[in-house]
């Protein structure tokens, strides 16, 4: 009796591998959770200065977070990089304050220990050379 064994390509085992690999890469970066908050003054992110009022933020993508308003309208995508931190028991959303002009710096969602910084725009960059900054955190509801 004459056996026969399957050896599968060695390329064929590597793109596998290249592709479980990359999808696992990617999951660790993903963010499901949607932070909900009322921020209480205007706010820019980007270029633009949105009001005081309820928005949702929510990474879309491994480097980009979707600003939503109440109604569930993308206001902005902003770039984002992960950054690691302690856990919090609460997600939150930090601001950097240049003189009473507040810059979306942060988002944490609860229990993660990474969360996401974002870029800062041109405005903050000049503002932040000629003052001082402070920070402010705004706690997140579900």
């Amino acid at each position: 009796m004459k056996r026969h064994i399957w050896m599968l390509p060695v390329k064929a085992i590597l793109g596998a591998f290249v592709l479980l690999a990359a999808s696992l890469g990617h999951a660790q970066y993903e963010n499901p959770s949607v932070v909900k908050v009322n921020i209480p003054f205007a706010f820019h992110v980007g270029t633009q200065t949105l009001p005081a009022g309820e928005y949702s933020l929510k990474s879309v993508e491994q480097n980009i977070v979707a600003l939503r308003d109440q109604n569930g309208h993308t206001l902005a995508n902003v770039i984002a990089n992960t950054v690691e931190g302690n856990a919090s028991a609460s997600s939150k959303v930090v601001f950097h304050n240049y003189n009473g002009e507040y810059f979306l710096a942060q988002v944490w969602s609860a229990g993660l220990s990474s969360g996401l910084e974002v870029a800062k725009s041109h405005q903050e960059i000049e503002m932040a050379k000629n003052s001082s900054a402070g920070e402010q955190s705004v706690m997140a509801h579900r």
